[in-house]
């Protein structure tokens, strides 16, 4: 297997421009954005997608109109599938490596999150009542309030972090 580690390099190996290089690719080219770039599995692809005809010549350059529509519809086909199938891999690396979670254990998360979330805020009365009953404005009360509701707020974020 022939490797080479540039897009310049793997253009000299394909006798092109290295424009061409970069518009295979756009084609649907099996050519990743970093080298190593495996020449002969791109000859093979540029081989399939652009056969020569006895004189040399391009086949796609025969083509009609609609016939040359109708490839290039195909070969946008494919790079879209080809982009989903590297996205779904990197999904499934990113799943594997913990950095990724699905939409139900999010969910799951979330919804343990609320229900703690309701507890301590459910407390409040309870546990602050006494405090509430020698006060003289409602500006104290207010400000009572808000520290009490900003302490449970920490409290479950803290949680939270801590399950993280």
């Amino acid at each position: 297997m022939s490797q080479v580690l540039t897009q310049k390099a793997l253009a000299a190996a394909l006798g092109v421009n290295p424009r061409k290089v970069t518009a295979y690719k756009a084609r649907g080219a099996p050519i990743p954005d970093r080298g190593p770039y495996d020449v002969e599995a791109i000859r093979g692809w540029v081989a399939d997608h652009f056969p020569r005809s006895p004189s040399g010549k391009s086949k796609l350059a025969k083509e009609g109109p609609k016939e040359q529509s109708l490839t290039r519809r195909k070969l946008a086909a494919e790079v879209r599938i080809k982009e989903a199938q590297a996205d779904q891999e990197e999904a499934k690396r990113d799943r594997l490596r913990g950095s990724l979670i699905t939409v139900i254990e999010a969910k799951r998360e979330i919804t343990g999150l609320m229900i703690k979330l309701k507890t301590y805020l459910l407390a409040v009365p309870r546990s602050y009542a006494d405090q509430f009953v020698h006060l003289e404005t409602p500006a104290e009360a207010e400000a009572l309030l808000m520290s009490v509701l900003m302490a449970q707020l920490e409290t479950v974020s803290d949680s939270a972090s801590e399950a993280a």
